[in-house]
């Protein structure tokens, strides 16, 4: 709140606000993980293009899908 104090507006401007609860809603996270998992598994040739294994990209992932964060950059 400090900095919108700090931020000047013009006439033409527009201040808005989004409240975001839910980025994925008709993604089902779970099934999904799921599925990324057995693919994964199931790549043959994946150990050529990665050294990470296949429990932490999919941790890396469920990261992703479950906790994303976002930040107000003022311009």
């Amino acid at each position: 709140m400090n900095q919108i104090h700090q931020v000047s507006l013009e006439e033409t401007d527009v201040m808005a606000s989004f409240d975001m609860v839910s980025l994925f809603t008709r993604v089902p996270v779970d099934e999904a993980l799921l599925v990324l998992s057995h693919r994964l598994q199931q790549d043959e040739t994946l150990k050529e293009r990665t050294s990470i294994p296949i429990p932490d990209l999919c941790t890396l992932v469920e990261l992703c899908l479950k906790s994303t964060y976002f930040q107000v950059v003022l311009l």
